[in-house]
């Protein structure tokens, strides 16, 4: 099964959740941010340890899933995806946002409009690059 890992800011970590359940009907969703993430944990004394954790699951990822919600300011996304960019995997931007910079256009970048395009692409096409 192919294994996505969702990237956003804290906050959306419940939408993710919901997410995360529908389409784990279809892919694996490794991101497990979304289900420990407090605002208690995002400290520079627990960073080393979950950005650790991302990487690692990341590196197990076919591919990288960000997103922005409305006029959110990605940040720890934004690494994930260069993360993701730098081990040649491919992302997938949902929606538009002004965080997405110049780095959208880049060949291993796949700007889709809606949930329901990313959840197609990623069951219907081969994600290596």
């Amino acid at each position: 099964m192919k294994a996505v890992y969702f990237a956003s800011k804290i906050d959306n970590a419940e939408f993710l959740r919901e997410k995360k359940q529908e389409w784990s009907k279809y892919l694996s969703i490794c991101s497990s941010w979304i289900e420990t993430v407090t605002r208690e944990a995002d400290t520079p004394d627990a960073a080393p340890s979950f950005w650790e954790r991302d990487f690692a699951e990341i590196k197990t990822a076919d591919a990288v899933v960000c997103w922005a919600h409305g006029h959110d300011v990605l940040r720890g996304a934004l690494v994930e995806a260069g993360y993701a960019l730098g081990l040649g995997k491919p992302v997938i931007c949902i929606g538009k946002s002004h965080c997405y910079g110049t780095w959208q256009f880049a060949k291993q970048v796949v700007r889709l409009a809606t949930w329901e395009e990313a959840l197609t692409y990623c069951i219907n096409v081969h994600l290596h690059w």
